[in-house]
């Protein structure tokens, strides 16, 4: 095991530190003997261990090396302990502050973002909508932002009656429900030089490929309907006519008529206006012998507005 010692009692014993092996008994005389005669321990403390010394008369003392137990133990367990107790104070801690709600202002609930209402729709080009008209409700307003108008018309008749708009191309067209939309009234919307008056403007646009001396433009007065409306002072008003147009028989016209185009005014209402705060445009209006109303004392063509 080691050097020899001397105890207290005189005896000598030797302790075995070579790789803290315990050199263990080996014959059954040696196991007899240990369990023969009583036992004396003896803790001597080499290199991190303590040595059990087990002492004997009679036979080889041996050493059994035995490691410090007691303060690994507590050197293990302590920051174990540590730990579990950290984890517990820690829970502890959350849990109150999540009662008194102190985690609000360090973690705030996110803001609920307000979802926008649904956009309103857009009226389609050309749709019409009720005007707020409380002595005739029957009343709507067309509009055309791609050809730049609007006009009020009488959409439904006492007698049951229905009217109809319809745009097709640079058209807009007013009909009975009982028609077919080429069949009744219409405006058509042409572009011009914002330079040129209406009576310039017809020639340049309308007239093009046309004798001038057998169609002739000529300014007319407002009151193309026959009735009292009064247009604003910005509008000019024009038509289409052939020479000697009150002495011609319709029966002789013919051939004067296909000389012209189709907007010559002959035998109903047809003619040309513009709004000089809109002078880029003008319009032309085929309305025939008959009437389609707007408002009272109003034809539907009598409330032409034109829009940029």
């Amino acid at each position: 095991c080691g050097k020899k010692k001397k105890n207290h009692y005189g005896t000598e014993i030797r302790a075995d530190f070579r790789e803290n092996v315990i050199p263990l008994p080996h014959n059954e005389t040696d196991q007899r003997t240990i369990k023969r005669h009583p036992q004396r321990l003896q803790e001597s403390q080499f290199a991190g261990f303590h040595d059990l010394i087990i002492h004997h008369a009679s036979t080889v003392d041996f050493c059994l090396p035995l490691i410090n137990t007691k303060g690994v133990r507590q050197k293990g367990l302590a920051p174990i302990v540590i730990v579990l107790i950290l984890v517990v104070l820690l829970g502890v801690a959350g849990y109150f502050a999540y009662a008194k709600g102190y985690l609000n202002s360090i973690f705030p609930k996110p803001t609920q973002v307000p979802i926008p209402s649904a956009l309103p729709l857009v009226t389609p080009l050309g749709s019409s909508s009720p005007i707020p008209t409380p002595s005739d409700p029957n009343v709507r307003t067309y509009t055309s932002e791609g050809l730049g108008i609007s006009f009020n018309y009488k959409y439904k008749y006492s007698d049951g009656t229905t009217v109809n708009v319809k745009e097709i191309g640079n058209k807009v067209y007013v009909y009975r429900s009982t028609m077919k939309p080429d069949s009744g009234q219409y405006a058509e919307v042409f572009q011009k030089d914002p330079k040129d008056d209406l009576n310039t403007a017809i020639t340049k646009t309308v007239l093009s490929g046309y004798s001038v001396s057998d169609c002739l433009v000529k300014t007319i007065s407002g009151n193309t309907s026959g009735n009292n409306f009064v247009p604003p002072s910005s509008y000019s008003f024009a038509n289409i006519t052939i020479p000697n147009m009150g002495s011609v028989d319709p029966s002789e016209a013919t051939g004067a008529l296909d000389k012209c185009p189709k907007y010559v005014a002959f035998m109903g209402i047809a003619y040309f206006v513009m709004d000089q705060n809109h002078p880029s445009k003008f319009a032309f209006f085929s309305i025939g012998q008959y009437s389609l109303d707007a408002e009272v004392n109003q034809t539907w063509q009598d409330t032409i507005k034109f829009i940029d």
